[in-house]
């Protein structure tokens, strides 16, 4: 008798495998071998519709007959290693750009990509608003060290293709034309939640360069020189407006010095 363990691990590798190794399966009435496939079948069934829910641009590109022929070579490549199902597609974009069979089509992987941060930003967490009486509790001096967040709901994403506009076209209310130039040139997006409704906001150099730098945890500085060197005229004061109006900062990070300045305005 093989320990219950190493049932298991013959069991789990049967399922992804197309070998019908399965003689430790007891047959009765019905073969092990079938037996074995009706798991199989639930087991790829659930792992495609997984991958449909979240890569629908995906899908209405290729085709279903296509997309679920690469499904089950992903299912195959990529086990699932989360007991959360809906985190099972995270690698179907690094797996579309090695995938030989769509390799004539160079934006598929880019595409992919979008519509994975298009699902992260729908179940993200929410955040309170920007509290402005803390920047204003600030001395300008200090504006140099500051840390801004960027709201959880919120990605930032670059693509020498016009995926944000090849996403739009392939949504089932889209009504205009479907026809995608994609000698347009790329795109860089902020991915984002207004409500419950899912927005790609398409970014300036600047903006995109500013936010970048912020989401990855770069000083205040920092991130406005990398602005201004991705763009000439980008405008701070307009940048602050906007992205605080629209929740892209949430939160900021007070230099210790500042942050005493405050601590002591709270008592006064």
């Amino acid at each position: 008798m093989n320990p219950l363990s190493e049932l298991q691990g013959r069991f789990s590798a049967n399922l992804l495998s197309t070998e019908a190794n399965s003689d430790y399966i007891r047959s009765d009435g019905l073969s092990a071998a079938s037996r074995l496939d009706i798991y199989r079948n639930n087991v790829f069934s659930n792992y495609r519709q997984a991958l449909r829910a979240v890569y629908p641009v995906v899908e209405k590109l290729v085709g279903a007959e296509f997309f679920e022929h690469a499904a089950d070579h992903y299912i195959r490549a990529y086990p699932s290693s989360s007991g959360d199902l809906n985190q099972y597609g995270s690698a179907f974009a690094q797996f579309l750009a090695g995938f030989a069979p769509v390799q004539s089509l160079p934006y598929l992987h880019d595409v992919a990509e979008l519509e994975w941060l298009v699902e992260q930003v729908f179940h993200a967490a929410d955040h309170a608003p920007f509290d402005l009486a803390r920047l204003q509790a600030i001395p300008i001096k200090d504006y140099a060290g500051l840390k801004f967040q960027l709201h959880p709901a919120c990605r930032l994403y670059a693509s020498s293709f016009p995926v944000a506009l090849i996403w739009q076209v392939n949504q089932a209310d889209w009504k205009g034309n479907t026809n995608v130039d994609l000698g347009q040139g790329g795109q860089t997006l902020l991915v984002h939640r207004q409500e419950f409704a899912i927005v790609l906001r398409p970014l300036a150099a600047g903006e995109f360069a500013m936010l970048q730098q912020l989401a990855n945890g770069s000083s205040f500085t920092s991130a406005y020189e990398a602005a201004q060197l991705a763009q000439a005229d980008f405008d701070l004061n307009d940048f602050l407006q906007q992205h605080i109006v629209l929740s892209t900062l949430v939160d900021m990070e007070v230099p210790i010095t500042s942050h005493k300045i405050y601590r002591n305005l709270m008592f006064l």
